[in-house]
């Protein structure tokens, strides 16, 4: 689908050098430290960075051979960037028109405007110049823009951080099912790793122009021994079915095989099955149900796997199927002498959990 080999010196202190094998339609992230090349990554991929080396190719198309490139407005490609890039001088419906007009490549089936400025929440701001707009207007006028080209390949470059997280679950549900009509490969980038953990379906890790972790995201997260858990990000995703919500403690039941798990919202969910974000630092282990406790979360678990650090140690449950990570002290994991294959009881308080 996407295979490339990008690389290009910006400096003394920073060069790009990376291989990038995309082989299915899906949500990817590119996620990394601040300078460590994401952006030069999406810029390079769209044909705008003109000292790039190597290939790209989507779709079997040809898009760059050595030093030769095919142009940016002749690439199957939308990208949204992080500043803002909108014309001044037309409002966001105009805007729109004019990109039609310049995409119009005799594909029937893309989005309509009118469709896109609905979806983006922006029938009331549609006659607004830029200048108008707040910074998430922008974004989310830029993103629907990018989507008029019909792309084989959208980047996005933080194309969240103005935006709040009602519009980005709608947003990110749109694209999902473009993922699955047009078999879209979306990858993008941001700062904030819980859109990371709610939205992607693939890690692409960088670091220093490298790419240092390329998995799906359930796999990169259950290895102990990637950087997403050498700091505070540790955290692990289930999938709990049968949402039920309980509108006097706005609570959320939902299912993990044959057992029960419990998370806050302000409202119900609406859906039957949703994905759930658990920190590491917020699990803690028994070896006993507890009593009388406050903690709803008490699940059964069995040890898979232990990495221990110098003052903390990361501990791989399996919840029915699904990977836990437990952070604790090392001290804890000493006095309650935990080994891989031993049943234990995992605590997580419900105002915790987070859902996607």
């Amino acid at each position: 689908m996407l295979n490339a080999k990008l690389q290009i010196t910006l400096s003394e202190q920073f060069s790009l050098d990376l291989s990038l094998d995309l082989t299915e339609p899906g949500l990817y992230a590119l996620f990394g430290p601040s300078g460590s090349g994401k952006t030069t990554t999406l810029r390079a991929l769209a044909g705008l960075e003109s000292s790039v080396t190597g290939h790209i190719k989507l779709h079997g198309n040809v898009l760059q051979q050595n030093t030769q490139q095919v142009p940016p407005q002749h690439r199957a490609i939308g990208f949204v960037s992080q500043h803002e890039d909108l014309l001044p001088h037309l409002t966001v419906r105009e805007n729109l028109l004019f990109a039609d007009k310049l995409n119009h490549n005799g594909k029937k089936d893309h989005p309509s405007i009118e469709s896109l400025i609905k979806l983006m929440r922006l029938e009331a701001r549609a006659d607004a110049r830029p200048a108008q707009l707040s910074r998430g207007e922008q974004q989310r006028t830029s993103i629907a823009r990018s989507l008029l080209k019909k792309p084989s390949l959208l980047l996005l470059d933080e194309p969240f951080a103005n935006i709040d997280q009602a519009s980005r679950q709608i947003i990110f549900q749109y694209l999902n099912g473009l993922i699955k009509t047009w078999g879209l490969i979306i990858v993008f980038v941001s700062h904030d790793f819980t859109d990371v953990l709610s939205f992607s379906d693939h890690l692409l890790l960088i670091e220093g122009g490298r790419l240092v972790g390329d998995g799906s995201l359930t796999h990169s997260l259950g290895n102990l021994h990637s950087p997403l858990h050498s700091g505070p990000l540790s955290a692990s995703i289930l999938l709990a079915e049968k949402i039920e919500f309980d509108p006097k403690y706005h609570l959320n039941t939902g299912h993990i095989g044959k057992q029960r798990i419990y998370f806050s919202s302000a409202s119900e969910l609406n859906t039957d099955t949703c994905r759930l974000l658990a920190y590491a630092r917020d699990i803690s282990i028994s070896l006993e149900i507890p009593v009388k406790s406050s903690i709803l979360n008490i699940l059964t678990c069995s040890i898979d796997e232990i990495a221990e650090h110098n003052h903390y140690a990361l501990v791989k449950l399996t919840l029915e199927g699904h990977t836990l990570i437990s952070k604790i002290t090392t001290r804890s994991l000493h006095e309650l002498n935990l080994q891989p294959g031993m049943q234990v009881f995992a605590q997580i308080k419900s105002v915790a959990i987070l859902s996607a």
